[in-house]
């Protein structure tokens, strides 16, 4: 009985395995004719270690307070003034994704959004305001002036239909965290509610972290992804079972 109730529960929250939706919409994806090799994505290795140089940033948190608030307003003005922008790469296809996350040893956060998508629309104004505070900032000719200790990056779903598929998106607004030498830390789908819960609490956590000590966070990220595999598994079984009149 505690089984079914756990699996009732997890039915409540699962994503259509064959369909992406919004966070604040019914509208579902429909299927593509197109594809791209999922190899190519999926058993992505670990880049070779490339060797950078960068202008320490110090890791900004993000408070909840009224004083908090005035400070991102502040900051945010202070770029603005400056003539500076957060750089958020534009992945177009998917040798640009590829190339995005092998550039340099950064942290690479990457979102996947649609453009109908209103829950999207939401996310991105607080991913473009993490961008300026972790990221790259850029002068009006595109030049970064300030490195960040983090480097972003978004991908459209109706543009790079293929790409998503291949990566397993169903669910948007989703957040993809990568490091060239320790490969895909962590990825989930992430509404405008949970954005300082699933992702700023992480980001701030992974800049923390060692590449060791990343690679173990990837393996207990890999076992929950595992877990909530066999849940779906466990459900489709206890549909498939004959009813007992």
């Amino acid at each position: 009985m505690m089984m079914k109730v756990k699996v009732l529960a997890w039915a409540l929250f699962n994503v259509n395995l064959r369909n992406a939706a919004c966070f604040q919409s019914n509208q579902l994806f429909g299927q593509c004719s197109r594809s791209v090799s999922t190899s190519k994505i999926r058993q992505h290795l670990p880049f070779a270690n490339t060797q950078h140089c960068f202008m320490p940033l110090q890791s900004i948190s993000w408070k909840t307070s009224t004083d908090g608030l005035e400070d991102e307003a502040s900051i945010m003005k202070d770029y603005a003034r400056r003539g500076l922008s957060p750089k958020i790469t534009n992945v177009k296809k998917t040798d640009d994704f590829l190339e995005f996350i092998a550039e340099d040893e950064r942290l690479c956060v990457v979102k996947f959004y649609a453009s109908w998508c209103k829950s999207c629309a939401k996310f991105g104004i607080r991913y473009k305001k993490l961008a300026t505070k972790h990221g790259d900032k850029t002068n009006k000719a595109g030049k970064i002036r300030e490195p960040g200790m983090v480097r972003f990056a978004e991908v459209e779903y109706g543009q790079n239909t293929s790409l998503c598929r291949a990566l397993g998106i169903r669910k948007l607004p989703y957040i993809i965290i990568y490091k060239a030498s320790v490969g895909k830390i962590a990825e989930f789908p992430c509404g405008p509610k949970y954005f300082d819960e699933r992702l700023v609490t992480r980001l701030n956590q992974y800049l923390e972290m060692s590449d060791e000590e990343l690679k173990f966070e990837q393996k207990m990220e890999g076992g929950n992804a595992l877990g909530n595999d066999i849940l779906t598994q466990l459900q489709v079984d206890d549909a498939n079972q004959p009813s007992i009149s």
